[in-house]
């Protein structure tokens, strides 16, 4: 093994670490305490063998969870992919003025914890007294109790994370879109080309590979 790639292996070997311990070993754990019966309190584990996947793949709610689960999967895409992309595609190539103002106010609740963010859509869905309520009675309409209602609970868990994560996705992605080379947008604004069409054929394939890696994590 050459020098350099005993250096490289130095390098990872703290993150290695800390992805063993915390992450694999409790994962290796984990399937290990899956074919127990364990209330995780007892000193007794009591071996069941694949009883308990049976119990869940036979649950009446499996297919209600892995609708939820996708219907989750699918809003948090939206929120957290779709818009930082084209919000990024605006204040990258769009806006040129308050640029800095925008990115900070849309970066600005990354900052703040998640408990915060929980405390804070609390008040605004509260369905007595959140500004949602106060600006639906002003047209007559019941606000509905948002974290009891089917869907409605999903769709507000979601606008929560969103919020919260929105602002780091749209920065990976802005930091993507002013790397595109600005030469290549004017020509082919000199071409007459419209925006949805530097968009598609420009920014798109030159910004895939941030694109990839934020649907990753979102």
């Amino acid at each position: 093994m050459s020098k350099n790639n005993k250096e490289a292996l130095l390098y990872l070997l703290p993150a290695a670490v800390l992805f063993l311990v915390f992450y694999y070993w409790p994962l290796l754990q984990n399937i290990y305490l899956s074919v127990f019966s364990w209330n995780m309190i007892s000193p007794n584990q009591k071996f069941v063998g694949l009883e308990n996947f049976i119990t869940i793949f036979s649950s009446a709610e499996l297919i209600k969870i892995l609708i939820n689960t996708v219907l989750f999967v699918a809003i948090m895409l939206v929120l957290n992919f779709v818009l930082p992309y084209f919000y990024s595609f605006i204040l990258g190539h769009l806006v040129h003025r308050w640029t800095a103002f925008y990115r900070s106010a849309l970066f600005l609740p990354s900052t703040l914890s998640l408990a915060v963010a929980s405390i804070l859509f609390l008040w605004i869905y509260n369905p007595l007294a959140g500004p949602i309520n106060i600006v639906l009675s002003q047209f007559d309409i019941a606000s509905p109790r948002w974290f009891k209602e089917n869907y409605l609970v999903i769709f507000a868990i979601c606008t929560i994370i969103g919020w919260k994560v929105f602002g780091y996705n749209l920065i990976v992605m802005l930091a993507a879109m002013v790397a595109v080379p600005k030469e290549m947008i004017e020509a082919a604004k000199l071409e007459n080309a419209s925006n949805w069409v530097i968009f598609k054929k420009i920014i798109l394939p030159m910004t895939s590979s941030t694109a990839i890696y934020v649907f990753t994590i979102t």
